[in-house]
């Protein structure tokens, strides 16, 4: 009995997360539109458009079922040694080879 209340609340805890996590991508949207109706509108675009459904599905099952790096780190071998810095060297490029990016919260 006691285990079935475990998954009960797994599941209900996994759910409440992902809940949670599209609610704040919601948010996100009016955060960053200038005027009520543009972010109306790009909501309305991302959502009825089954392309960009699927990509979201796809992007969520991704997100919450790829390992996570508590996980992926357990053992700590070389190559993810190697691979993490090669990852730190590119994305470090890639900033820099940005043009001038301020910080979201300087803009208001």
């Amino acid at each position: 009995m006691v285990f079935s209340s475990h998954i009960f609340l797994f599941g209900f805890l996994a759910l409440a997360f992902q809940i949670t996590f599209g609610v704040l991508l919601v948010t996100w949207v009016f955060f960053r539109s200038s005027d009520l109706n543009s972010a109306l509108t790009y909501l309305s675009a991302v959502v009825f458009r089954p392309y960009c459904l699927f990509a979201m599905a796809v992007g969520a099952v991704v997100i919450w079922a790829a390992p996570t790096t508590q996980f992926w780190l357990k053992q700590v071998t070389s190559f993810k040694v190697v691979l993490g810095l090669i990852l730190l060297v590119v994305s470090v490029r890639m900033m820099s080879l940005q043009g001038f990016n301020p910080f979201l919260y300087f803009q208001f």
